[in-house]
């Protein structure tokens, strides 16, 4: 059975910088999955892939086995917290 949510070597960069390297990982079904790291990691840009805001210059997005810009009814959210000054 296929994971919920799939990265595959996913490569993401912006003007030359990489910011995701061969990004790897599945989310099962009902499972609790956090993505924890310092500033500028890329752990929003991670997000970004599975809500379809930004897509991988390599790898793959799965959602359900499916390549997620194919995936029908896909009803995913983002909501991002700004800091406090």
């Amino acid at each position: 059975m296929a994971a919920l949510l799939e990265f595959r070597d996913v490569v993401k960069t912006f003007d030359g910088a990489k910011v995701l390297d061969g990004v790897s990982f599945a989310v099962e079904k009902g499972e609790v999955f956090c993505i924890v790291g310092p500033s500028g990691t890329g752990k929003s840009v991670t997000l970004k892939h599975f809500v379809r805001l930004l897509e991988a210059d390599s790898g793959q997005v799965l959602v359900d086995g499916t390549p997620i810009y194919h995936a029908k009814d896909l009803k995913v959210g983002l909501f991002v917290e700004a800091p406090e000054n």
